[in-house]
């Protein structure tokens, strides 16, 4: 597998901007960007193939709306990804909490096994922090419990805002190591050499992908990696990570040696590693096949709770503020069908009839 052989679906602001900077690190990597607003994406200078779905003008961070929209603009947005004929990989980008990309993504990762599209599927997604609004919050364990339902998604990269201060650090900081992990087999061979095929089959390892930015000077290989945990972009999974199916190390030899880091996780199958060529380089470790797991979840979920009380407690303590009118205020919900409800929407998008009829459209 090379750069190239995958197709980067951004969707929503934040996947769009994940995908920006991947293409800023390396113009051979193919973008798609997928928005409902159009502001979002036309800032971005990378993003070359951009489809603004149909009709629309952002979400308003309503998952229900992100889904309905879908639905009516489906045809061309699956025409949007099957025109990346070649590329047998597709990594999705998105943010958990806003309205586009948490309900799009899922949408349309059930869309391609509906249709039996045969491509390996890997999700880049960011679970919002705690100091966001309590919606994006919500929207995030409502992602979360459809994706988990989705068997054809092989990898899971997943990561954190509570780590940074500054969200678009994490952007920058994971497309510098992805493009590392994906440069193995350019740089300076060791005895257990990674090839373009080796590649393809750990980065797309069924279960949880980490990444470890160990740091830039000397230091002893257990210490190093405990730095890198706790500096960790990636969300917490499980208790136990030191466990995984396959491991890469890409490191700077004069600093380190990739057997000493091995030694420091229980791999299933093997081991690959490659020496930087430059001291610019990250000096970078790829955990594959990881448990997948829900600590950072419902970390979140509590996180709701908290506030949620709260705000019981201050509804307690408040003033009846009531004036008891008799008007009719009630308007429409906003839609882009108004004969569609909650219910019919995701009656639709659990409707594999309706999908097998798409085929034939």
């Amino acid at each position: 597998m090379q750069k190239f052989d995958i197709l980067n679906v951004g969707i929503g602001e934040c996947g769009c901007n994940i995908v920006n900077e991947l293409i800023n690190m390396d113009t051979r990597y193919n973008g798609l960007f997928l928005n409902s607003n159009m502001d979002d994406v036309k800032r971005l200078k990378n993003a070359k193939d951009v489809y603004i779905i149909a009709r629309s003008k952002g979400t308003g961070k309503n998952r229900t709306y992100g889904k309905q929209i879908f639905i009516e603009d489906r045809k061309n947005i699956l025409d949007q990804v099957f025109k990346y004929e070649t590329q047998s990989i597709i990594n999705f980008y998105f943010g958990m909490g806003g309205g586009t990309g948490s309900s799009i993504a899922p949408a349309l990762i059930k869309s391609l096994k509906l249709l039996k599209i045969n491509k390996i599927i890997n999700v880049i997604c960011v679970i919002p922090g705690f100091n966001e609004d309590k919606r994006y919050r919500k929207n995030a364990l409502e992602c979360w419990e459809e994706l988990i339902k989705l068997d054809n998604i092989n990898s899971f990269y997943i990561l954190d805002n509570n780590k940074r201060k500054n969200n678009r650090d994490i952007n920058k900081e994971f497309a510098k190591q992805f493009d590392t992990f994906m440069s193995m087999p350019m740089q300076e061979k060791t005895d257990n050499v990674i090839d373009e095929e080796e590649l393809g089959i750990v980065s797309s390892c069924k279960g949880a992908t980490i990444f470890y930015t160990l740091p830039d000077e000397k230091k002893d290989a257990k210490v190093a990696l405990a730095i890198a945990e706790k500096d960790s972009i990636f969300a917490e999974l499980n208790e136990n990570t030191s466990i995984c199916k396959y491991l890469g190390i890409s490191i700077n030899k004069e600093n380190y040696d990739y057997k000493d880091i091995a030694k420091q996780f229980k791999i299933d199958e093997y081991m690959v590693s490659a020496y930087n060529k430059k001291k610019s380089n990250l000096n970078l470790v790829a955990e594959t096949g990881c448990k997948l797991g829900k600590i950072s979840i419902e970390l979140l979920e509590e996180s709701i709770k908290e506030d949620e009380e709260d705000t019981k407690e201050e509804e307690n303590t408040s003033v009846d503020l009531s004036i008891g009118f008799d008007i009719n205020t009630k308007q429409k919900t906003k839609s882009v069908n108004n004969n569609m409800n909650e219910e019919d929407i995701e009656e639709k998008l659990n409707n594999d009839s309706l999908w097998n009829q798409f085929l034939d459209m």
